[in-house]
């Protein structure tokens, strides 16, 4: 599997904090990957938004070292 692009790791925190991707953020990722795939990266940040936000709004205590 190749290396992520650096700017690829800052979508799913665009779309966690702002709902959305900036133009400077999607140039690397638009020139790694297909159309498809940059979906599927917008919804998986989507899918671990929803439980972040149910857990955190139930105070559930993080995992410590086991």
């Amino acid at each position: 599997m190749p290396p992520v692009p650096p700017r690829t790791s800052l979508a799913p925190r665009e779309v966690a904090r702002e709902a959305t991707i900036g133009d400077g953020t999607w140039e690397v990722p638009a020139s790694h990957h297909s159309r498809h795939q940059l979906l599927e990266l917008i919804c998986l940040a989507g899918v671990f938004r929803i439980p972040a936000g149910m857990l955190n709004s139930c105070r559930a205590p993080l995992d410590g070292p086991r």
